[in-house]
């Protein structure tokens, strides 16, 4: 048992993502030392909060207390087998910013009752500025295209290959009304 603890301290003191426990009042029991990096709280100020949603914005905070809610009307059997859905938003850093975080969980169970929810958050941030970059330069890209005075398509290879984009102008040259129509081809 020893050599188990020791094994788990390990990993928590060790992870990128904080590990915690609450209890049914999501008191937060226990929480790894790596919640300073993730929202700069240390483990013993975030033990301070009344409430662990505490740390959420209002959208996430309305999201997590949904979806307990949905699940502890399903039978306690289930819900011992069950992993909450991985759950997005965004939490509140100690210095005012928002950050997004991943967030999975499991209800913590003593025989048949649930006394508590176990889990792990991640800071997704870097993640999900790259996804708005990524969007922003698809949409860039495709309102250049779609103003181009050219026809400009893409296609799967070869002879029997299907049309996968094409723009205004492709419709306008080769008499389609629009995209939709010329994918059909």
């Amino acid at each position: 048992l020893q050599e188990s603890e020791e094994k788990f301290r390990l990993i928590a003191e060790n992870s990128v993502d904080a590990i915690w426990q609450t209890d049914l009042n999501n008191k937060v029991t226990y929480i790894s030392p790596s919640s300073i990096n993730i929202g700069g709280y240390t483990p013993e100020e975030v033990m301070r909060f009344e409430n662990a949603l505490e740390i959420y914005d209002d959208e996430l905070r309305t999201l997590i207390m949904t979806e307990m809610s949905n699940l502890l009307q399903q039978p306690v059997e289930e819900l011992k087998r069950y992993v909450i859905p991985r759950i997005e938003g965004r939490g509140l850093h100690k210095d005012g910013h928002k950050i997004w975080l991943e967030i999975q969980a499991k209800f913590i169970f003593e025989g048949n009752m649930i006394v508590g929810v176990q889990g792990i958050s991640r800071d997704i941030s870097e993640r999900k500025e790259a996804e708005a970059a990524l969007l922003k330069s698809e949409k860039q890209y495709r309102t250049f295209v779609d103003n181009l005075p050219v026809a400009v398509y893409q296609n799967t290879p070869g002879s029997k290959g299907k049309f996968l984009m094409v723009n205004p102008a492709f419709c306008k040259i080769l008499g389609y009304n629009n995209e939709e129509e010329v994918k059909k081809v």
